[in-house]
């Protein structure tokens, strides 16, 4: 690759043998229509523990205006600027960019241009989750908001209402729909584990119940209406558009279900039961074993008998289980 671009990458073989991610602290400064992006490489020690190098890697941004549109970016040393990516290859580097009319959202590692953990504390969740056309910025905003809700939630403090506000924004979004069943997945239990240094499980499924169940409550007829509009369990087509309205349906299901209410365990009975789908029968099933014993058993005797002699389907069953 370096012989044909003509590119010097030799600096990237650091990737390969130094140990761990490292991280990017971002720092950033606005006055005089100037802004300033401080970055700060903090890379950890290797597993010896002895010290190791700045990496070299590119790095994508962007500066948002008010309404999400992208600011022209006119950077001092405009060499180190190409396309909206800069080269980040010291332990601290400054990039000042001119000409900028007023205080911009910073849209940082777009694309993931570059495998390292982003530690930016002004970062403006709610606004990227609404603006952000960058499809990763846009995920990336919309799982770190989550995560701060949920681990604030953890600590006693009420449901962030502003990311309540937000998630109600995607919901009504026209963007494609497998894409759209991405953006609405909260934190998976593990994801908030790993960010514990003790881990309290009865603490972590407390406050994510609450907060899936306060979505469903908020957003319930929207919920219902996206649910019916891509609801077609005859369908077995794997066309991405029949792919994104089956994702995007049982994401509405899941959440729906936290509800617990009868009208919505009987929706999920029906799916089963009509469904032809292996992806709307497991789904399904996962809800009514969470949700209603006289219909769980009902279902889970179904699925045995019609897949006990299939060891891959009998899998999902025990999972479930």
């Amino acid at each position: 690759m370096s012989s044909a671009s003509g590119e010097d990458l030799s600096q990237f073989v650091k990737w390969y043998h130094q140990a761990r991610t490292p991280k990017l602290k971002v720092d950033e400064s606005y006055k005089d229509f100037k802004y300033t992006l401080t970055l700060t490489q903090i890379v950890p020690k290797a597993v010896d523990d002895s010290g190791q190098e700045p990496y070299f890697f590119p790095l994508k941004l962007a500066l948002l205006d008010e309404n999400g549109n992208e600011m022209k970016l006119v950077s001092v040393g405009q060499e180190r600027l190409k396309d909206g990516i800069l080269i980040v290859s010291k332990d601290r580097e400054e990039f000042v960019f001119e000409g900028i009319d007023t205080k911009p959202v910073l849209s940082i590692n777009r694309d993931f241009s570059a495998p390292v953990i982003v530690e930016y504390d002004n970062s403006d969740f709610a606004f990227l989750m609404k603006h952000d056309k960058n499809s990763f910025v846009k995920y990336e905003a919309t799982q770190s908001f989550a995560l701060q809700t949920l681990e604030d939630m953890m600590q006693g403090k009420n449901i962030n209402s502003d990311f309540v506000e937000a998630y109600g924004y995607i919901l009504n979004m026209e963007v494609e729909l497998s894409y759209k069943a991405l953006l609405l997945e909260l934190p998976s239990v593990s994801t908030l584990m790993q960010r514990q240094k003790e881990v309290d499980f009865e603490l972590i499924y407390e406050v994510k119940e609450k907060l899936a169940k306060h979505l469903a409550s908020v957003y319930k007829e929207k919920l219902l209406e996206l649910y019916t509009k891509n609801h077609f369990p005859k369908s077995k087509d794997i066309d991405a558009k029949s792919i994104g309205q089956r994702a995007l349906k049982n994401r509405c299901l899941n959440l729906l279900s936290e509800l617990k209410e009868e009208k919505i365990i009987y929706m999920a009975m029906l799916q089963y039961e009509e469904s032809l789908t292996m992806t709307d029968r497991v789904v399904a099933l996962n809800i009514l074993e969470n949700s209603d014993v006289k219909f769980s058993k009902i279902a889970f005797d179904n699925f045995y008998a019609k897949y006990k002699n299939d060891t891959l389907v009998m899998n999902k069953y025990f999972a479930i289980k």
